[in-house]
């Protein structure tokens, strides 16, 4: 609960707009709604292949993110908070790092997610494989970001969009030649006779 409350206060502040995840569900204020809306209205403009999400209900809108926290830091599962440039999240991603005990990485260049050390998504596709008795060898990844990286490294065989990060698509043994708003996933699963 305190690392939890310490991560938070890393964010607290800093401009951008903050999610916290907890029991499956994502929770931002009015104030990080607004930062949202804005954000998918500038991401919608440019028709870029970056996932836009804009609230369709899968959020839970807080009436203050602070208030939340003062009573419910211990149920934080993930912090993702967005800035509005690459180059803004690169000035606040040593805050993060040196924060010991948590994992830090990036979804996107203008993004930063901190979950407790040793959650990730690659201890989650092994934690499933096992749960349902599948050898890591037959297990599939599929990712393009830095916060795929576990993931891909742990699978049986890791695939990549064609959009994905370069030094994720290095990662790969398959690379996707449609990207992840051109059907690339399918393609993959084509691919490999899924």
């Amino acid at each position: 609960m305190e690392k939890a409350r310490e991560v938070y206060e890393a964010f607290h502040g800093l401009p951008g707009g903050l999610n916290l995840f907890s029991d499956g569900r994502a929770l931002r204020d009015v104030v990080q709604q607004r930062f949202f809306d804005e954000r998918f209205a500038r991401l919608a403009a440019v028709k870029g292949t970056e996932a836009i999400q804009p609230n369709d209900g899968r959020f839970t809108i807080l009436r203050d993110q602070s208030e939340w926290m003062s009573r419910h830091a211990h149920e934080v599962e993930k912090f993702c908070m967005f800035f509005h440039s690459a180059k803004e999240a690169q000035q606040y991603l040593p805050r993060f790092t040196a924060i010991e005990g948590v994992e830090v990485v990036q979804g996107s260049p203008d993004n930063i997610e901190v979950t407790a050390a040793g959650v990730n998504k690659g201890e989650s596709l092994l934690a499933l494989a096992d749960h349902l008795g599948i050898p890591r060898e037959a297990t599939l990844a599929v990712g393009d970001s830095e916060n795929d990286r576990a993931m891909l490294e742990k699978a049986g065989v890791a695939a990549v969009m064609a959009n994905g990060m370069e030094h994720i698509r290095k990662l790969a043994d398959i690379v996707s030649e449609n990207d992840n708003d051109h059907d690339g996933v399918a393609e993959i699963f084509a691919r490999l006779g899924l």
